[in-house]
């Protein structure tokens, strides 16, 4: 055989490759947006542990028919795409402040998805007419003086009948967090605190635990990241 062939051919098929792969990188398609895209070259496995927690709130609402879905704090709407794919969404609103992160939105993803830039305290449609809303790693930001607000602007958006799904991390896994998440994690939440304060909102509230991808019911303190799925909203 002679090898100088196969190194040529290799060489030429590598040069092929970069021309593809720069193609792709380039393309408005693969931008790398702010966050959970930058994952895919950054930390994919945290990419994969978001998009798990999508997965599981897309299953909750799986069975019901034409959802209106109001995501607040949105990023990159890498959940949009999931629950377009599990879900039979009549209307998809996400929300967030991140301009960058929204540009890409419109700029990558369906039209038929609706996205608002701006503070969620002011800028939400605020119409009790959303069947489900759903807020994944936003809570933990938001300071204990402004919880509650946080909670009245879901149920001015949320129907009677509607589900909420709030996902947050733990706040026994603090230690083990690294010193930027640290830093945006001002207020962190134990599965009985969380419930507390949603229960005030909701006369159902179910916790459930996850460690990586497994969501599960077992021992609390040990659980990396918290959700509350909360229905039949109370009258305030």
């Amino acid at each position: 055989m002679d090898k100088s062939v196969d190194e040529r051919d290799i060489t030429i098929e590598k040069e092929n490759w970069d021309k593809i792969r720069t193609s792709i990188i380039q393309s408005k398609q693969l931008q790398l947006g702010s966050y959970y895209t930058h994952a895919v070259s950054s930390d994919l496995k945290h990419l994969v542990f978001a998009l798990s927690r999508y997965k599981f709130a897309s299953k909750l609402l799986m069975y019901k028919k034409d959802i209106r879905l109001l995501e607040l704090g949105c990023q990159e709407a890498i959940g949009a795409l999931m629950f377009q794919q599990n879900i039979k969404l009549e209307k998809y609103v996400g929300l967030d402040f991140d301009e960058r992160a929204m540009d890409w939105n419109r700029n990558n993803l369906s039209e038929d998805f609706e996205f608002i830039c701006g503070d969620l305290f002011h800028s939400t449609p605020q119409d009790e007419s959303f069947d489900a809303v759903v807020s994944l790693d936003v809570i933990e930001h938001i300071s204990t003086e402004m919880e509650r607000k946080y909670c009245e602007v879901i149920c001015a958006n949320i129907k009677q009948e509607g589900t909420v799904i709030i996902g947050t991390p733990n706040i026994k896994m603090d230690p083990y967090a690294c010193e930027a998440s640290k830093i945006g994690h001002i207020n962190l939440y134990s599965q009985d605190r969380l419930y507390h304060l949603m229960e005030q909102y909701f006369h159902n509230v179910f916790i459930f635990n996850m460690n990586d991808e497994v969501v599960h019911t077992g021992f609390n303190p040990m659980a990396c990241y918290i959700f509350a799925v909360c229905c039949n909203k109370k009258q305030m």
